[in-house]
């Protein structure tokens, strides 16, 4: 990769992303390393689409790993936006696990993870209750009652076996809320 270093960043950014889509999962895992020492987040939507696609659960494992260690806090919206995309998929539990490993700042970010909370089995929503309570001490006393709204409707169609979790969040909201005013 080193010869690329004379491309313009489009360029480069492109030649990187079509070398990790074309790449076996050696190549990939070896271009994690380096991807590490980069700090660059343009290639993690890329990334994160073989977590869910149909790749070797070895190089799937490796790619949570790595994201799980991500320090960029851009690469938060990153994550959030493409777990809202694919918020269906069977696997994005991997990616929403990864999300509370990370030490990223995904308080502006909340909105998948309260839709997953709502939304998805329980498993996953427990994994998003996760994320949510990593990131609840940073949210604003509007936006701690704009997630209270949206939970308060979600627990009158949740099924019985989430209602716990779902109020469980309600009462999260509630004492962060009173501990912001």
């Amino acid at each position: 990769m080193e010869s690329d270093n004379n491309l313009p960043n489009k360029d480069r950014q492109a030649k990187l992303i079509k070398a990790i889509e074309q790449g076996s999962d050696e190549v990939i895992l070896s271009m994690l390393i380096d991807l590490k020492e980069h700090g660059e987040t343009f290639y993690l939507e890329t990334l994160m689409e073989m977590v869910i696609g149909n790749r070797s659960d070895i190089l799937k494992k490796a790619i949570v790993e790595f994201i799980s260690n991500v320090k960029v806090n851009a690469a938060a919206p990153i994550i959030a936006n493409f777990i809202q995309k694919n918020k269906t998929n069977n696997n994005i539990i991997t990616l929403v696990t990864a999300s509370w490993q990370s030490i990223l700042d995904f308080s502006k970010h909340l909105n998948p993870f309260f839709d997953i909370l709502i939304e998805s089995d329980y498993g996953c929503s427990f994994e998003a209750f996760t994320v949510i309570e990593n990131n609840i001490s940073e949210l604003t006393t509007e936006e701690l009652s704009y997630y209270d709204a949206q939970l308060k409707l979600g627990i009158s169609k949740a099924n019985q076996d989430k209602e716990p979790l779902l109020l469980e969040m309600a009462s999260l909201l509630d004492e962060t809320k009173r501990a912001a005013e």
